[in-house]
């Protein structure tokens, strides 16, 4: 693969995974978005907790389906179509950025590394794929 493709193909996904570790720090925290959802829902509601809590696996969903997507076209490159071996080389690849950013997590103040969350980020990361197939159909 030439420089051009790989710039092309590679980039964006290794940018998204960049974006989604420095979000595994403080600037992805629970609180960050306690406060923004704050502005939308008073905490004193008692939606508000479930709320905060579907919002943010939402996240976990839709983050990782777009790198999934990203993987899959960079794994994919300039080639035409799907196969199960590209999807599953995206699916490895946004786990191992998932299992990388939770485990990360563990150690930053404030956070918490969950398996739950690398499963849901699996099953965005496996949706995309889903997508990806039904488009080529």
């Amino acid at each position: 693969m030439r420089r051009a493709e790989l710039i092309r193909y590679w980039l964006p996904a290794a940018i998204w995974s960049v974006v989604l570790l420095v979000m595994s720090g403080r600037a992805g925290s629970a609180t960050l978005t306690f406060h923004i959802l704050q502005w939308i829902l008073p905490p004193g509601n008692p939606m508000f907790d479930a709320v905060h809590l579907l919002l943010r696996k939402l996240g976990h969903l839709l983050a990782y389906g777009l790198l999934g997507a990203l993987d899959f076209r960079a794994v994919r490159g300039a080639r035409p179509g799907w196969t199960v071996r590209w999807s599953g080389w995206a699916i490895t690849l946004a786990v191992a950025i998932a299992a990388i950013d939770e485990g990360h997590q563990t150690i930053v103040p404030g956070r918490t590394g969950l398996l739950s969350d690398v499963v849901i980020d699996a099953c965005g990361a496996s949706i995309a794929q889903v997508f990806y197939r039904l488009r080529e159909r």
